[in-house]
């Protein structure tokens, strides 16, 4: 019997479908350039209205944020990641169990740090950081309003994994790109209507909230595919055992490749003016631009 076209087609790839690997390619390019055009329009604003030396005190807050997670992520997000995309299917009991872990490591891991940088930013301020027309009184205030925010990227890069795994990446780029526009968006408003008087407080104080938007956007989309209960901290510590290898090996990857890219800016506030490393920031961010375009493709394939 000659089988009909419809047959003989059955079981063939359907053209026109985008693979998920292309898809979260183009999700990832896509969100970096957002990211990088918004982040453009900020510091625009900010160098304009505050001044060098409160750009360049925004950036060093940053750049110590992103070199505390990076050493205290202990490898956990890539792990997050790795099993999230090999085990979410028939395995849920596991995967909660490890997403409860981290969530109790990395929580708790916040709270630390954010304590250590509060209480240690009045010393910095004096004897580090090389102000002058910001007051150390008004910089330390500012650099512990920034913490509280910069830091909340350790839990986040925890939500951010989970989605990397389940190769939703979209979510990622949806919710960082959103978070971002919010706070340019409240940037401009505060350096438009609020004065030049105590603006740099507010402005610092609008980042924390958004940085907090973010986490919460991401904790409210992982109910989508998650029962309450992973979400909730706790503790299995046979589930860190099971991946400890290979948590210590990316964890030694991922302080290796901050201390490459950020210890210059970390030197740079001590050696030079504030607002020096915030013209130097600004410029090394567009060199950095090009590092995306592989950087995206790199977290892309990961979970595939």
């Amino acid at each position: 019997m000659a089988s009909s076209p419809r047959d003989r087609h059955r079981g063939r790839p359907r053209r026109g479908l985008m693979s998920p690997l292309t898809r979260n390619i183009l999700w990832n390019l896509g969100g970096q350039v957002v990211l990088l055009l918004l982040g453009l329009i900020a510091v625009r604003f900010v160098f304009k209205q505050l001044g060098a030396d409160a750009f360049g005190l925004i950036l060093f807050a940053q750049t110590a944020a992103i070199v505390l997670v990076s050493v205290f992520d202990l490898g956990i997000s890539a792990t997050i990641t790795r099993e999230v995309a090999g085990k979410v299917v028939g395995q849920q009991p596991y995967i909660s169990d490890l997403l409860r872990s981290a969530t109790l490591i990395y929580w708790c891991g916040y709270l630390v740090l954010t304590l250590v940088v509060i209480t240690a930013a009045p010393a910095l301020m004096l004897h580090w950081v090389n102000l002058k027309s910001i007051d150390p009184q008004t910089a330390t205030r500012v650099t512990q309003i920034l913490a509280c925010g910069a830091l909340l990227a350790l839990p986040r890069s925890l939500y951010g994994s989970l989605f990397r795994g389940l190769q939703q990446i979209g979510f990622n780029n949806v919710i960082e790109a959103g978070a971002l526009a919010i706070q340019q968006l409240g940037i401009i408003l505060i350096l438009a209507f609020w004065g030049s008087s105590g603006a740099i407080t507010a402005v610092a104080a609008w980042f924390s909230a958004s940085y907090l938007i973010s986490v919460v956007a991401y904790i409210v989309a992982a109910r989508r595919y998650l029962p309450a209960r992973a979400l909730i901290p706790g503790l299995a510590t046979s589930a860190f055992r099971r991946n400890a290898v290979y948590s210590s090996q990316m964890m030694s990857n991922s302080v290796l490749a901050m201390v490459h890219s950020q210890s210059d800016k970390l030197l740079l506030s001590k050696l030079m003016p504030i607002g020096a490393l915030g013209t130097y920031g600004f410029v090394a961010t567009l060199v950095a631009g090009v590092a995306r375009v592989t950087a995206s493709i790199m977290q892309a394939a990961f979970p595939a």
